[in-house]
Formats: structure tokens, C-alpha cells, sequence
């Protein structure tokens, strides 16, 4: 009797975890090349709508040390929350499935970077991706901040 209700409940995890459909929603997070202090730099993502595609969708960035979004510049989404502009929230439009929305922003890169860079900080972005079927965490390789020369 112990087995024959180990199988059935094993049976059903079986089929209900093989029968959920696959919402694997995908983000690449690009920094620009070459970022300097004290300059504005214009920042690409890409999100993908994976198989079921994207629905009631907000972006969340991370952005690191001495760099802020700046507010009205977002192209691909719309500014949701940006009372903190080293973490501003998009609301995304709904993306079908299979297909890519492209956001681009502006940031600057302020001169308060500059402690940052002295202390050896690793500078990349990450973005919590929430939407209808669930979130995904997603962060950018490390980038490089350049100063000057003096």
C-alpha cells in the first residue's frame, strides 16, 4: 500500500511539473564599451519574451557606484518608479512570444565615481525582471570606468 501511494504521488509531481509550460524570459544587460567619469553614456538592453511571451512586465536596475539613470530618457519601456535613480523600475509593454524588446536610457556617470574607481570596485548592472509568470534576476559582466588623465 506504502508504494502504491509513493508511485501515484510521484506519478502526479511527474506530470504536473512535465505539463507546465516553459516561460523562460531572457535578458542581456549591455554596458557601452568605453564609460568614462563625469560623461552621460547610453545604455542597451535586450529582452526576450522567451515561449510564452511577456505580460504586465516591470524592469528593475541596479546600477553601481557613482552612476545614475537619467530621468525621461528611457526608450522601449516607461519610467514607473525613479525616486532612487541608481535603482529605477521600467514598466515594459507586452512582448509576444519569441520576440525581443530593445530598451535604451541615458545614465551619467558622475565625477562621485571616482572613490569607487579608487577603491577597486567591480562595476556592473543588475536587473530583477518581474512579470505575469514569475521574476528573473539577470546582471551584466563587469565593465570598466575610466578617469581622465591629469
Amino acid at each position: 500500500m506504502k508504494r502504491k501511494v509513493q508511485f501515484i504521488s510521484t506519478s502526479l509531481c511527474v506530470l504536473i511539473f512535465c505539463t507546465l509550460p516553459l516561460t523562460a524570459q531572457q535578458a542581456q544587460l549591455q554596458p557601452p564599451g568605453n564609460l568614462s567619469v563625469c560623461e552621460e553614456q547610453t545604455f542597451q538592453y535586450t529582452i526576450t519574451g522567451g515561449a510564452s511571451g511577456l505580460q504586465d512586465a516591470t524592469l528593475t536596475l541596479g546600477l553601481p557606484c557613482g552612476i545614475t539613470y537619467q530621468a525621461g530618457s528611457i526608450s522601449g519601456g516607461t519610467e514607473e518608479a525613479i525616486g532612487n535613480l541608481s535603482e529605477p523600475v521600467f514598466a515594459l509593454p507586452e512582448v509576444p512570444a519569441g520576440d525581443t524588446l530593445s530598451l535604451t536610457l541615458q545614465a551619467d556617470v558622475s565625477c562621485q565615481a571616482l572613490p569607487c574607481i579608487d577603491a577597486g570596485e567591480l562595476f556592473f548592472i543588475t536587473a530583477e525582471l518581474e512579470h505575469a509568470n514569475g521574476s528573473q534576476g539577470f546582471a551584466s559582466d563587469p565593465f570598466n570606468v575610466e578617469t581622465g588623465n591629469l
